[in-house]
């Protein structure tokens, strides 16, 4: 699990740096990258692509789950995730509890998480539409797209980067 310790009914628009304190992502602080560095790098303004790191408010479903389980402490939470897929992408979670992005291995679904609690895991094959996104850690026990499934884009607070990673503790 993976998640970024501001409030999402705070100012968020204006902040610059987020800090990821779970290991789903590189332990640290990430900076935003205003629009006019998206700009030169040749992509509009607020767009997202595969691989970025975001930070974002999840779906009500997630939500729920990530209090109950008490992975969060507060509905206004934000996750941190990379950007696993996009519009016109799929992912599959197969029989075998195997994780798929575009019919690539990406890991395993866990049928369980460290608490005991079966997680809340969907089989089959998805496609990912216009307005979502498939948010997905770098961890073996993130709780990401292979059980969370898609999020609107409208969601993501920031495109973010590693600023000061490498933090143990």
């Amino acid at each position: 699990m993976t998640y970024q310790s501001a409030s999402h009914k705070n100012q968020d628009e204006d902040k610059w740096f987020y800090f990821n304190k779970t290991e789903s992502l590189p332990l640290g602080i990430y900076v935003k990258i205003p629009n006019f560095i998206l700009f030169l790098q040749g992509r509009e303004p607020n767009t997202i692509k595969k691989g970025d790191y975001v930070v974002f408010i999840p779906n009500a479903e997630t939500l729920e789950i990530a209090l109950k389980r008490g992975y969060i402490t507060s509905e206004d939470t934000l996750f941190f995730k990379k950007v696993g897929g996009r519009y016109g992408d799929s992912w599959t979670v197969d029989d075998d509890y195997k994780f798929y992005l575009n019919g690539e291995y990406y890991g395993k679904v866990l049928l369980k998480d460290k608490l005991g609690e079966k997680m809340p895991i969907k089989i089959g094959t998805f496609q990912i539409n216009k307005d979502d996104f498939l948010p997905v850690g770098e961890a073996e026990r993130s709780f990401d797209g292979r059980y969370t499934g898609v999020v609107k884009v409208s969601n993501i607070k920031a495109i973010v980067k590693p600023f000061f990673t490498g933090l143990h503790w």
